[in-house]
């Protein structure tokens, strides 16, 4: 047993574990005229055979042939089963394969590991006068209980590299979803840009984009798509794409969001979504037109009177909900000194340790309070949010931009 234990630790591959079980109990048991492994499959709960050796070397896995009557004698009572002659055994009467198959002697043993079932080992002898005995038997099921540790051990070993196989996908993931945000943003003389993107997962559904359309217009395109994980982060990577080809390829704001619709609906295998909001701004007189596809609306800090406004009278559907969707546009004017603030829900929609939502009124607080400029506005912020969910796992993606208006002659400043 002691040769058995260390054999069996030297291998985490089940392929090779089944072998050298078999090998063993052949070693041990010359009497034998075949032997199997069958294992339960942990995706379908069959039987399935994973091992065959005869007594003369390995054994075909196709030509495996045991009697289901004593099978299932063993996985119903979770308990080994000998016999001496099954053909005489009354227990075994009405099983028609044992006769066919010209079993004598058998021993079918459970391998268990934390008191599950694995699978069986199987021994049969086909010559009458060869038989094993209780001691046989005995011996048998500590070859068992060796063999489910050792594979039991195989299983954790392999569910561990593919959970390291994974995080080193998503880590790569992670890298490549962030290549599609905007490394830096455009330089202005009159609007700064100052922007916090962070997945609740390795990966996320938000997006955001800034993009120089022409001498004095500044294009930001702000987007989350519905779920989150891998599913959510593929069709971020798509539709951050046909965003950018877009706002460069077309005039029209409203345009922009129907042709993203029509191309996401064409696309789109699930009943996935996305909302966005597409806001051009122009240098030349500080202005903005925004167009919405069932976002979460802007929030204007007005420096004149430290007053706050949501603008909620421009609406649409989200991208992917109803096919030839319109959408309309609203100008906005900004002074010197306003800061433009756009999010994804999981800013307003963050909860705390009493499953609280953050909300727009306390958004809104934050931003009469702090005034200031556009860096400071998205520090505020985010600040007020890590310490109002303080204690509570992030739940959604988080991501924030905060544009600032400035007179012209300042300088300019851009944060990523």
């Amino acid at each position: 047993m002691g040769e058995i234990s260390n054999l069996f630790s030297s291998s985490l591959d089940e392929k090779v574990i089944f072998h050298q079980i078999l090998d063993k109990l052949f070693e041990m048991f010359p009497q034998a005229d075949r032997g199997f492994v069958i294992m339960v499959d942990p995706d379908t709960s069959r039987l399935v055979p994973r091992a065959a050796r005869t007594g003369s070397g390995a054994g075909d896995l196709q030509s495996v042939a045991i009697s289901q009557t004593i099978v299932r004698a063993v996985m119903r009572q979770n308990k080994a089963v000998i016999t001496k002659d099954a053909m005489t055994d009354e227990r075994f009467a009405e099983g028609a394969s044992i006769v066919n198959l010209q079993m004598r002697s058998v021993m079918c043993v459970p391998i268990l590991a934390r008191g599950e079932i694995l699978g069986i080992l199987h021994l049969d002898t086909l010559r009458p006068g060869a038989y094993f005995t209780e001691q046989d038997l005995a011996l048998s099921v500590t070859v068992a209980s060796q063999a489910g540790l050792a594979i039991h051990s195989a299983r954790l070993h392999d569910k561990l590299l593919q959970r390291q196989r994974l995080e080193q996908e998503l880590r790569y993931a992670n890298r490549i979803q962030h290549s599609f945000l905007p490394k830096s943003a455009p330089e202005s003389p009159v609007f700064e840009f100052y922007n916090s993107y962070r997945a609740a997962l390795e990966v996320g559904g938000d997006f955001y984009d800034m993009i120089r359309v022409g001498p004095n217009r500044i294009a930001l395109a702000i987007g989350d798509v519905s779920g989150k994980g891998i599913p959510a982060a593929l069709m971020m990577a798509k539709l951050a794409s046909d965003t950018r080809f877009m706002v460069m390829s077309e005039q029209s704001e409203p345009g922009i969001l129907s042709r993203l619709n029509e191309s996401f609906i064409e696309s789109s295998t699930d009943e996935s979504f996305v909302t966005m909001l597409l806001v051009f701004l122009d240098e030349t007189d500080l202005s903005m037109t925004i167009t919405s596809a069932g976002h979460p609306q802007p929030v204007i800090y007005k420096a004149s009177d430290r007053s706050v406004q949501s603008l909620d009278d421009i609406t649409g559907f989200p991208i992917g909900v109803v096919p030839d969707a319109d959408y309309e546009r609203q100008s906005v004017q900004l002074d010197a000194g306003d800061v433009f603030v756009v999010l994804t829900d999981g800013i307003l929609e963050a909860m705390n340790s009493r499953q609280e939502c953050y909300g727009s009124e306390r958004l809104h607080e934050v931003m009469r309070r702090t005034g200031g400029g556009a860096s400071d506005m998205l520090e505020a912020i985010l600040d007020d949010v890590r310490g109002f969910t303080q204690g509570a796992s992030q739940s959604d993606d988080l991501t924030l931009l905060c544009v600032g208006a400035r007179a012209p002659g300042r300088d300019s400043a851009a944060e990523e």
